[in-house]
């Protein structure tokens, strides 16, 4: 796992993902972990979780100021058994 954290793991794979997609990612501070840059769609802000945990009020807020601008929010989970909201 060369030193790395388990949630850096997951939210490698899930980059790598979107990447293979054919879309664009660009790493983002508090909030979100990256933005999702994908041909013909609005960039969409991803924040990665480690399980079913839920989103911080930062990342509640920024969800809220993406939908309210169009952008969308995603909420990605590693190692949960249940589907994310």
């Amino acid at each position: 796992m060369s030193g790395k954290k388990a949630w850096e793991v997951c939210e490698d794979r899930i980059r790598e993902r979107y990447e293979q997609n054919g879309c664009k990612t660009i790493r983002t501070s508090v909030g979100s972990d990256f933005l999702a840059l994908c041909k013909g769609k609005n960039p969409t802000p991803v924040e990665v979780k480690l399980g079913c945990g839920p989103l911080s009020r930062k990342q509640r807020e920024t969800k809220a100021w993406a939908e309210a601008n169009n952008l969308g929010y995603i909420k990605e989970s590693c190692r949960c058994s249940r589907r994310s909201r």
